[in-house]
């Protein structure tokens, strides 16, 4: 489940739409090889990082609460509901997608306010003359936090109730934390695949394209994996 879970969280249309338009501007602005290979190291290594850091929070809130049983049982049974009310979503996109095949008229996807602060935050990656190195991997590090926790409205879904789950044992932390740390090595394995097919010359298109074809199965996969999710934390 951890596996899957950050692996498809890894590919939701949230998380991979933004990928693409990462590759997509680092080509408009020219970067040459090895300034592109210092950006992506930063930034994914910044999305690893502030993603696990944000899972981390979320393990201490969840822990806590084992102390308070009433608090305890509601956040289990609000978060079983929320997972049903996702998968029911993510389900009418499915079907939404198998009629049209409109990719825009999705529910599950990331606003339009925060798609246009994403836009703003890599504006700060725009090339510049006699760009250093070590500022580049800079701003490409704070570029990846920022994109993080602004598209982590999305990506949470699937995240916050795999948390929980690695945690139905809290005496067992330390195996729930490298459950975690293994969540997010699947989760950035998208965009590490992404960033080295920008590499090698695949265009964004190519890369949008693929995620338009695949879209139906994603939003099925992820359909199933919320049901799942309620069903398994309503149990526990």
């Amino acid at each position: 489940m951890v596996l899957g879970g950050g692996l498809l969280d890894g590919i939701n249309p949230c998380a991979f739409a933004v990928i693409i338009f990462f590759i997509s501007f680092l080509s408009v602005y020219n970067y040459t090889r090895r300034q592109m290979v210092v950006i992506g190291i930063s930034y994914i290594f910044a999305v690893f990082l502030a993603y696990l850091l944000i899972g981390m929070g979320l393990f201490n809130v969840i822990y806590s609460l084992r102390y308070f049983y009433f608090l305890n049982r509601l956040f289990y049974g609000a978060l079983a509901l929320l997972c049903l009310a996702l998968g029911v979503v993510a389900f009418i996109d499915f079907l939404s997608y198998i009629k049209g095949g409109d990719s825009k008229s999705q529910i599950l996807q990331l606003s339009s306010g925060i798609k246009k602060r994403i836009n703003k935050v890599f504006g700060f990656l725009r090339k510049k003359e006699k760009e250093g190195m070590l500022r580049l991997s800079i701003i490409a590090f704070i570029v990846g936090m920022l994109v993080s926790v602004l598209e982590s409205a999305c990506t949470g879904q699937i995240y916050l109730p795999t948390i929980t789950i690695i945690m139905k044992d809290p005496s067992a932390r330390l195996k729930a934390m490298l459950y975690l740390l293994l969540y997010n090595v699947m989760f950035i394995l998208p965009l590490i695949g992404v960033f080295v097919l920008g590499l090698m010359g695949v265009s964004s298109q190519r890369m949008s394209d693929f995620l338009k074809r695949h879209l139906g199965l994603i939003k099925l996969l992820m359909a199933l994996m919320f049901f799942g999710f309620a069903v398994f934390i309503w149990s526990m």
